[in-house]
């Protein structure tokens, strides 16, 4: 019986396993490796819509009266302002890809998906909130928040915020 090639043969089939199996898993990590990037620039994303409305919110709170020149909008492509100044070159590079769009307009009917949730200024069950005494009528406004990154990717989220003049 003629063993002498069977340990070479067989040396060869488990480095050919070896390899296979080390091709698997790297490409199970580049995949999850991927989904983490996603996840996290759809966290990113939705942190920068979160501080999109509330420069929308500041914005109105500096209004004196309500304002009429409705729909602002309010539109950064360089989010510095937004940075602590602890940020790592890396990180910088990351949040230079994302920018962000505000547009805020008066709502005369409030509803959300459909449903009116109020009309008018009227605020409560009331119609004579904001009529008497000091009360003042509140204000509703839309707040449409939209986050882009560079890679064709957007997060959109809407607000209602009430506003007393």
């Amino acid at each position: 019986m003629n063993n002498r090639g069977n340990i070479l043969f067989t040396s060869l089939l488990v480095m050919l396993a070896m390899n296979l199996l080390v091709i698997g898993l790297m490409q199970i990590s580049l995949k999850n490796n991927k989904q983490a990037n996603f996840k996290t620039i759809e966290s990113t994303n939705y942190n920068i819509t979160d501080s999109c409305a509330e420069e929308a919110v500041d914005w109105l709170k500096s209004q004196s009266k309500p304002p009429s020149n409705l729909p602002y909008t309010i539109q950064k492509s360089n989010l510095e302002h937004l940075y602590s100044g602890a940020e790592d070159s890396e990180t910088l590079n990351l949040l230079s890809k994302y920018s962000y769009n505000c547009v805020i307009t008066f709502l005369t009917i409030k509803s959300v998906d459909g449903k009116t949730i109020g009309t008018g200024n009227n605020v409560v069950i009331g119609d004579s909130y904001g009529t008497s005494g000091d009360l003042n009528p509140n204000y509703y406004y839309q707040i449409s928040a939209t986050a882009n990154h560079g890679n064709n990717y957007s997060k959109k989220t809407t607000t209602i915020v009430s506003v007393e003049f």
